[in-house]
């Protein structure tokens, strides 16, 4: 997931503007070192490139985890049970 989510501030860097960003975590598992990770990449790219951002997938430990991340980011992820839900959240 490391991996993941620094592929994606790459591809958040590279875009001319704000995006909206669907995070699709089933199946994920998360870690220390992905929340330490994620909290570094959300200051130096995500805050400034994010205009929504939504998820699906997030029960259980990520419930807390999520919670964690969107107590100190600028940039609230915010949890969807599916992927119409959270699509729809991001077009409105």
């Amino acid at each position: 997931m490391i991996l993941t989510i620094r592929e994606a501030a790459d591809i958040f860097s590279q875009q001319p503007g704000k995006v909206l960003s669907l995070i699709d975590l089933r199946g994920a598992y998360g870690s220390r070192e992905f929340m330490d990770e994620s909290k570094k990449l959300s200051t130096e790219v995500f805050r400034g490139k994010t205009a929504k951002a939504a998820a699906i997938g997030i029960t259980g430990v990520k419930k807390v985890l999520l919670q964690s991340y969107n107590a100190f980011s600028i940039n609230k992820i915010k949890p969807f049970d599916t992927m119409d839900e959270a699509l729809e959240y991001l077009t409105e």
